[in-house]
């Protein structure tokens, strides 16, 4: 999955990274955004 350069503009990273897409708008394997996750749901709270 690949964004375009018009979607990238209206996405910050942490919207990005929570849809599963990296920076560069190449996916993010599910063995690093697995954790990611939770650390950001244990920060939030959740």
């Amino acid at each position: 999955m690949s964004l375009d350069n018009a979607a990238m503009q209206n996405t910050t990273g942490a919207d990005a990274i929570a849809r599963g897409v990296d920076f560069d708008g190449s996916p993010i394997p599910t063995a690093k955004l697995d954790p990611y996750n939770r650390v950001m749901g244990l920060e939030a709270g959740w």
